[in-house]
């Protein structure tokens, strides 16, 4: 397999979704085996994969098959990089951007939450047993997270140790406005 290229190999797929054609855009290289035998220890890859303009609804359709409740719509634009080297070294960056999502069904019942946009952004690495999260945002109308920090992976049974920073702001206003049916707060609340 070797000699005929497989060893390491370069490829970009492009794929059409949703009713816009969406591209979805894979990039990289991977390297699987050395001396021919497949080797974990011997991976290598750097990937990056984008998602431009996913129409929320069509994976909607799809879950709903696999008995999902809830019903969503939006736009979803999608980025990731990630390097592996070995079976114990990755780092992923990346983030998402999901603009007029609304969802509906399940557990909502009545309630028909709408968003103008919200965002998520990661820098995640696995360095051995070391992960380290460089960054890590959440920021929509109803609620902001910001995460970082390191935290060493335990042996199986332990606990893990490290130090991580987390903030949360939750705008129950606008939550409790988008969730009056869910929520069912008292009047004046």
């Amino acid at each position: 397999l070797r000699e005929l290229g497989f060893n390491r190999y370069q490829d970009e797929v492009k794929a059409l979704l949703g009713e816009e054609k969406a591209p979805l855009f894979i990039k990289g290289s991977v390297k699987v085996m050395d001396k021919g035998v497949v080797d974990p220890n011997a991976v290598e890859a750097t990937v990056s994969v984008t998602l431009n303009g996913l129409q929320l609804a069509s994976v909607s359709d799809v879950a709903r098959r696999f008995g999902s409740p809830v019903d969503l719509a939006g736009k979803l634009e999608a980025k990731l990089d990630a390097t592996i080297k070995g079976s114990e070294s990755v780092k992923a960056l990346g983030g998402m951007i999901i603009e007029k999502l609304a969802l509906a069904g399940g557990p909502l019942g009545a309630d028909k939450p709408t968003f103008e946009q919200a965002s998520l952004a990661f820098d995640v690495a696995l360095d051995g047993a070391k992960v380290t999260i460089g960054k890590f945002t959440l920021a929509s109308p109803v609620a902001n997270v910001a995460a970082g920090g390191t935290v060493n992976l335990p042996a199986l049974g332990k606990l893990p140790t490290g130090d991580l920073t987390s903030s949360t702001k939750v705008n129950l206003a606008a939550l409790a406005a988008q969730l009056p049916g869910t929520l069912k707060l008292q009047k004046g609340l």
